[in-house]
């Protein structure tokens, strides 16, 4: 498997971006939407941003594809809050990958060719020019409002569908590009206001993302997705990652074991 499949797993995790897809009015009766306030979805979204929790379990049945690749595998996946997040892929059972990934350092064990990768964070940031980093890992694999700021300017746009809410943030200044801005856009359901969608924009360079909440879960601690799909569209690629949880626990601490044997180079 080549690096960019090893990276593109957990760092498209990370930062993946989605198309902004026109959409289509799916009411039978074109009803609108009863209005709500901004400030309330605001508030609900900041409610949702702040449920605690401290550890999380859970297995994923996986697909990842892009314009030269399609693969699937299960994934074993612990977090711990604030703190880890681990990562084992497997093929048939085997365990093929191991990620490690910290709020400073991304680490990569390949089993299969006996290499690892170690990087900072800021890899993410300068891999995809995106103001992304451990934390959005974390609101992204449990459905939180993904780089959420409370203190942002929020507007909603019509939609006879979903309340949205827009808002925008500066981008990550690399040194060769200026800083510009990037779009948010944050999709909740009528009734319960759960998140369905959330689509990322960056104008300037013609690259999206977009996460697909399909359906929700009730754990002892908070509702999670049953699926998630991550989108990249860039102009020279298109990438997806599906995740389909088939167990999800909060708390009941579980080892992580990390360890990048002594005879294993880095991976070129």
């Amino acid at each position: 498997m080549k690096l960019r499949l090893i990276k593109g797993i957990y760092i498209l995790v990370v930062t993946i971006l989605f198309t902004a897809c026109s959409e289509k009015n799916s009411s039978v009766y074109n009803q609108k939407l009863a209005k709500i306030k901004t400030s309330r979805i605001v508030d609900h979204l900041d409610s949702l941003s702040k449920t605690d929790w401290s550890f999380f379990y859970t297995r994923i049945a996986t697909k990842y594809s892009s314009n030269t690749t399609k693969v699937s595998f299960k994934t074993i996946l612990k977090m711990q809050k604030d703190s880890v997040v681990n990562a084992t892929i497997t093929f048939a059972a085997i365990p093929i990958i191991h990620v490690l990934l910290s709020p400073d350092t991304l680490k990569v064990v390949n089993k299969k060719d006996k290499c690892y990768t170690i990087e900072t964070v800021d890899f993410l940031k300068k891999e995809f020019d995106f103001p992304f980093g451990y934390k959005q890992v974390e609101e992204l694999l449990l459905g939180k409002p993904l780089a959420w700021n409370k203190n942002d300017r929020f507007h909603q746009v019509d939609n006879p569908d979903y309340y949205i809410l827009k808002t925008s943030k500066r981008r990550f200044a690399s040194k060769d590009k200026e800083e510009g801005d990037i779009e948010l856009n944050y999709y909740l359901s009528p009734g319960e206001l759960d998140i369905k969608k959330i689509v990322i924009n960056s104008p300037e360079d013609s690259t999206s993302i977009v996460l697909n909440y399909s359906d929700w879960m009730m754990t002892e601690k908070m509702k999670i997705p049953q699926s998630v799909e991550v989108y990249i569209y860039t102009p020279k690629d298109s990438l997806f990652v599906e995740l389909k949880y088939q167990k999800a626990e909060f708390g009941n601490e579980k080892e992580i074991v990390f360890i990048i044997p002594d005879q294993y180079e880095r991976c070129k």
